[in-house]
Formats: structure tokens, C-alpha cells, sequence
């Protein structure tokens, strides 16, 4: 008996270190891949170093802009570059857009009501307009909320591409959150004696207005020379 458990737990422990030595061979190939890209050494893989990277992960698509690039960068989490433990989630974004890509241009041209090949603030507040609940009129801070979510200076065109990977998930969070604001205050409104009582005011800020608040924040400790072809906000 306890020479089969000696044999039970040497068997357990060479299946541990053998686990631990394939995982650190993982480690150490993910490592010496990302070196092949990472030029400068930053641990970070720049606009054309990530350019490169998804090249020769997909060489037959065309050569990512410099657009996506950035896009896709600032969805990882950081303004200045993908980090190596981050590039899986961006490869796969990146496969995401690219089968995709016809779906988001058609939410791209419903958008585009005048066919300037950008989207204006107006055709912004029209969209809003017909995705919150019946009747409502979008605010200023529910144009800050799409605006911040998207990395797109308030105001500023919102052109076809890259950007619509930000856009669509931004109006439909939207949507959710004013839907979802507009059900609770409904269940919260009490009638007596047919005189409707409204729930008193919050003094504390809404989820969307604190969301909002949170990216403005991101937007103003941005390091300095990051890239700016989107006018940067996940």
C-alpha cells in the first residue's frame, strides 16, 4: 500500500514538472516571437510594429491602416502599444473585424444618412434618438457617453472603418443603459388617489453619467505622444 501511494505521488509529481517545463516553453516561444516584432525593444508593439505582426498573421488581407492600428491598440488597454500579454486578445479582434468587416460597413452606411462617408453629430443624435425607449430625446452627456466609448473628440466626424468597432458596441451599451434606466424609473413611479408620485432626484451620479465621468478621466492622463489619428478614450 504505501509503495503504490510512493508511486502515485512520483508519478503526480513528474506530471507537475512536466506541466510547469511545457508551460515555460510556451512562455519563452511567446517571448522570442514578440522580439521578432518588437523592434525597439519597448515591450510594446508600436503602430508599425503591430502592422507588421498582423501582416504575417493574415498576409493575404490588405495592409491594416494606420487607423485600425491605432484602433486596435487602444482596445488593448493601452494608448502606446499592444503588450505581449494582450496580442492574443488583439489578433483576435483583428480576425473579429475582418470577418465582419461587411456587416460594420452596412452599420456604417445606416448611419451615414447623407452619404458623406462620416458620421456627424447629428446623424449620431438621430441614431440615439431611435434606439432609446419611446420618445426619448437624447441629452448632451448621452452624446459625451458615445463620443468617450468611441475615442472621438466630441463633435468630430466619425469615419468608416476601424472605428465602428468601437461604435457599435458604444450604442448598443447605450441603449441598455437608458433602456434599463428608463424601466427602473418607470417601476418606481406610484399612484395614489390618482395623483402620480415621481421618485425623488439622486443626488448620486447616474451609472452612465459616471461612466462617462471615468472616461473623460482616461482622456486626460493619456501619455503625452501617443498616436492622435483618432482623437483619443475600452
Amino acid at each position: 500500500m504505501r509503495e503504490r501511494r510512493q508511486r502515485e505521488e512520483a508519478y503526480n509529481a513528474r506530471m507537475r514538472r512536466e506541466a510547469y517545463d511545457h508551460e515555460q516553453e510556451m512562455k519563452r516561444r511567446e517571448r522570442q516571437h514578440f522580439a521578432r516584432y518588437d523592434v525597439n525593444g519597448s515591450n510594446l508593439l508600436e503602430r508599425d510594429e503591430l502592422r507588421k505582426f498582423l501582416q504575417d498573421v493574415r498576409p493575404n488581407e490588405p495592409t491594416p491602416s494606420d487607423e485600425l492600428c491605432d484602433t486596435l491598440i487602444t482596445m488593448s488597454g493601452n494608448e502606446n502599444g499592444v503588450a505581449m500579454h494582450a496580442l492574443a486578445d488583439t489578433s483576435l479582434r483583428y480576425f473579429s473585424y475582418l470577418s465582419e468587416k461587411q456587416s460594420l460597413d452596412r452599420f456604417f452606411s445606416a448611419l451615414d444618412l447623407d452619404g458623406s462617408g462620416s458620421i456627424e453629430e447629428s446623424e449620431l443624435r438621430r441614431a440615439l434618438r431611435e434606439l432609446g425607449p419611446e420618445g426619448y430625446q437624447p441629452t448632451e452627456g448621452d452624446l459625451d457617453f458615445v463620443y468617450a466609448a468611441c475615442r472621438i473628440e466630441r463633435g468630430e466626424p466619425v469615419p468608416q472603418g476601424a472605428p465602428m468597432l468601437l461604435l457599435k458596441p458604444a450604442l448598443v451599451e447605450w441603449a441598455k443603459l437608458t433602456r434599463n434606466a428608463a424601466a427602473d424609473a418607470a417601476a418606481q413611479r406610484i399612484v395614489i388617489d390618482g395623483t402620480r408620485l415621481e421618485p425623488a432626484s439622486r443626488g448620486a451620479p447616474t451609472q452612465m453619467e459616471e461612466t462617462v465621468r471615468l472616461l473623460r478621466e482616461k482622456q486626460r492622463t493619456k501619455p503625452k505622444g501617443s498616436s492622435s489619428s483618432m482623437c483619443v478614450l475600452q
